[in-house]
């Protein structure tokens, strides 16, 4: 805990010096990361350290700084990212975000669906012509749905000093945001989803008298359990038919079924922020006790600060979405809760609410930095597989997405015409960061790592 106290303060202090000097060539969150990796390094080489295996008072402190650096996804979703979250919500200009509501739609919703099916047929088409790991269908759109997560928390921390315009700032944050929500829903439905009910129908389905119909169905869905099952169904139909259906049926069963449980999730998430927001409005709209006697604005400031973890645990224990919750559970707070509250509580919040999501943000910059260390080169051409998959994904989202407003709803520069510097700019800005690689650590950590 001390060690990483100290991490976090010399980041704290690199990062002011960088403000004070105005250098431009080194941003704080980047500082940051560059001290994560040296830590992570570190941590490599103590943990090859015979003493780390010895059953020793020094080991244990080695065990416990180790366990202090490493990256913990439960950590990160439950205690890192709700404050980050939250407070992009709970600061965000209504007037600029419902002037951009139509761009940032397009590109959370539509764009991110269009980039995890690009991402994962790229993703599955090389792995079956032995280009890259031999994902299955569910994996491969597991693995886009979780690459196609734009980072908020690197977004916020570099636009914030860019100065950027507000309407560009505006579609890049509530995309982000929204973005992130949504890739982290559509990956828990990816995830969660049972192969086996479909798995049987594709089977029975698809027969072609020599076992290939079934092998490429359970191939598809990287089950092999099932095969004796389908290669007994027995039918006539050509070997080429029957792969070009089977691969039809499973991959339609999957994207109804997650759609399904996509949209479930995300509403139910959106109306429980929702409405615990319009809680906290209402509270604060007719009981005020910052005047009631001194310490007042204390008991109103810890109700605001209550109000976005229950939004986030009503959620979770629903099996629901607690980020999309608290999302939405701040940008309610922000629009109506805020002008509610008496001058003390409102400057205190905002200012808390700023310091755990700096905090939060830094910490966050330190986790992945110091992640470096664990990263494995086995399946390197997989990487940069990847990595092209990611662009050509990305570059799905944009520019499709930008013809689409440019043609229907911002047709001239009044209606706020996406410039093709603009469209480069939302492509460019598509950053993957710490989302994708918590949920990447959560898929490996349950299913195993490849």
């Amino acid at each position: 805990m001390t060690v990483m106290l100290t991490i976090l303060l010399l980041v704290i202090i690199l990062g002011a010096t960088i403000k004070h000097y105005n250098i431009t060539w080194l941003h704080q969150s980047g500082a940051a990361l560059l001290l994560g990796v040296m830590v992570g390094f570190v941590v490599s080489y103590v943990r090859k350290d015979p003493m780390y295996h010895d059953n020793t008072a020094q080991s244990q402190r080695m065990t416990s700084f180790v366990e202090w650096i490493m990256f913990d996804t439960e950590f990160f979703f439950l205690v890192l990212l709700p404050p980050v979250i939250f407070e992009a919500g709970y600061t965000l200009n209504p007037e600029t975000l419902f002037k951009n509501l139509d761009a940032i739609a397009v590109f959370a919703f539509m764009g991110t669906f269009t980039s995890t099916l690009v991402v994962g047929g790229i993703m599955y088409v090389a792995g079956s012509y032995a280009l890259s790991y031999p994902f299955s269908l569910r994996e491969a759109m597991l693995f886009a749905s979780l690459i196609s997560s734009t980072d908020p928390v690197t977004t916020l921390s570099i636009f914030s000093d860019m100065g950027l315009d507000p309407d560009l700032h505006a579609v890049v944050l509530g995309e982000s945001l929204l973005n992130d929500a949504i890739s982290i829903v559509l990956f828990e439905a990816l995830f969660s989803f049972d192969k086996s009910t479909y798995l049987k129908d594709s089977v029975r389905v698809v027969m072609d008298g020599r076992h290939a119909a079934a092998a490429v169905a359970t191939a598809a869905l990287g089950d092999t359990a099932l095969l004796d099952a389908g290669a007994s169904f027995l039918g006539d139909v050509t070997s080429s038919e029957s792969t070009t259906v089977a691969a039809e049926v499973a991959f339609s069963e999957l994207a109804v079924t997650t759609l399904v449980a996509f949209l479930g999730v995300f509403l139910a998430s959106l109306l429980i922020g929702g409405l615990v927001g319009a809680c906290s409005a209402m509270l604060h709209k007719h009981i005020s006790i910052t005047g009631d006697w001194d310490e007042g604005w204390v008991v109103d400031s810890a109700l605001v600060l209550l109000f976005p973890y229950l939004a986030y645990t009503i959620a979770e224990s629903a099996n629901l979405s607690g980020i999309v919750a608290v999302l939405f559970c701040g940008m309610v707070m922000g629009r109506y809760t805020r002008q509610n509250l008496d001058k003390a509580p409102r400057m205190v919040t905002m200012c808390f609410f700023k310091l755990v999501g700096f905090l939060s943000e830094t910490f966050v910059f330190i986790y992945m930095g110091s992640s470096m260390c664990t990263i494995s080169l086995t399946h390197l051409v997989t990487s940069v597989v990847a990595l092209l998959a990611v662009f050509v994904g990305r570059a799905a989202n944009v520019f499709p997405g930008a013809w689409l407003l440019n043609t229907t709803l911002r047709t001239t520069d009044e209606d706020g015409r996406l410039d093709v510097n603009t469209q480069l700019t939302l492509w460019y800005c598509g950053l993957r960061g710490a989302v994708a690689y918590a949920l990447a650590m959560k898929a490996a950590a349950t299913m195993g790592a490849a």
